[in-house]
């Protein structure tokens, strides 16, 4: 937990809320990690690596007709 200080001298906590990406099993920021219905948890890169793979999936079924 970290420490925060107001303006006033209150103290206020903190958690550092973390959750793990399903693909590259790095801890980050839970709001830089997307929980999905199913249960898979993909951070932002994951997920740009995972839409790129989609996109040229579809590119290549395009291309073998």
């Amino acid at each position: 937990m970290e420490t925060y200080t107001h303006r006033r001298g209150y103290v206020f906590y903190r958690a550092n809320m973390r959750r793990i990406c399903s693909l590259c099993r790095a801890e980050k920021l839970y709001h830089s990690v997307k929980k999905y219905k199913h249960g898979l948890m993909l951070c932002v890169p994951c997920q740009d690596v995972v839409l790129d793979l989609a996109e040229e999936a579809i590119t290549l079924q395009r291309y073998r007709g």
